[in-house]
């Protein structure tokens, strides 16, 4: 069994309206106990890329209406699916971190490194690397970009037993944190390199549960749909492979009304 450890912590959260005061109450929860997902779906013989229609739903039961705003899941009903899981599929972690520590200065001053590519990227390893236009569709990131093919990454593609979509080095520098929203799709962390002050963080109301992903060679899965951000509370660098996997249809990127305002701005 994990341990869970509650710590009442007060943080600014940089907005200022009538209905809202300075400062709101948190509480973090550490989360270090990750469950077992269910056994991998088998690929189709022969294929190296699974296919599923898009918008098919493998949870039907937690992708009921999230609130009076379309694609939003601010609703303060609790999700039926995990938010993080662990899967049965393990890589080794050591060849994926020498392909990365060989090829990364094509980091350059960027944060986002991309390891397929849109057919019409012109820039295949930084174009359309953060949220995507209405007219770029995650199921068409099909091409291995040329810097990693061959390499220990275009193998572990292939290994999935799942569809995979987009995947991206995604690295955060020391001291950092990400806005919180929400995605529209399942996603899939792979650590490469990280530290136990790294975390994915799971907010439901004023409660935020912190989930370290460790670099064990295994890859985790979270539902993107709920709502949620990544901190690196540390002093060095954390990378992850960043895998999109299933989009639902019913679901789309957005950041807290609360915090941001309009949920929809994906900047």
């Amino acid at each position: 069994m994990g341990v869970t450890v509650d710590v009442p912590c007060t943080i600014d959260s940089g907005y200022r309206n009538s209905s809202d005061s300075p400062d709101r109450e948190f509480t973090y929860t550490s989360g270090t106990q990750m469950t077992q997902a269910q056994e991998p779906r088998s690929s189709p013989e022969g294929t190296t890329r699974p296919t599923q229609a898009p918008g098919q739903n493998p949870f039907p039961e937690d992708r009921q209406s999230r609130g009076a705003e379309s694609g939003s899941p601010e609703s303060g009903v609790a999700p039926q699916k995990e938010f993080l899981t662990q899967l049965p599929f393990h890589v080794d972690v050591a060849a994926v971190q020498a392909v990365v520590r060989e090829r990364y200065s094509l980091f350059g001053d960027d944060s986002v490194l991309c390891v397929n590519s849109h057919p019409r990227s012109k820039n295949p390893l930084k174009d359309f690397a953060a949220w995507l236009p209405d007219d770029i569709s995650e199921d068409d990131f099909t091409i291995v970009n040329e810097a990693f093919r061959g390499t220990a990454i275009e193998e572990l593609l292939h290994q999935l037993p799942f569809p995979y979509r987009r995947a991206r080095l995604m690295r955060m520098p020391p001291k950092s944190c990400l806005t919180i929203h929400w995605d529209a799709c399942l996603r899939y962390h792979y650590a490469i390199q990280t530290n136990p002050a790294c975390f994915l963080v799971h907010i439901t109301g004023n409660t935020a549960d912190l989930h370290h992903v460790p670099a064990d060679g295994h890859l985790y899965e979270m539902d993107g749909t709920q709502i949620h951000t990544a901190m690196n509370a540390s002093k060095a660098e954390r990378i992850h492979l960043v895998l999109s996997s299933l989009k639902f249809d019913d679901v789309r990127e957005g950041r807290p009304a609360s915090l941001f305002g309009d949920p929809k701005t994906a900047t």
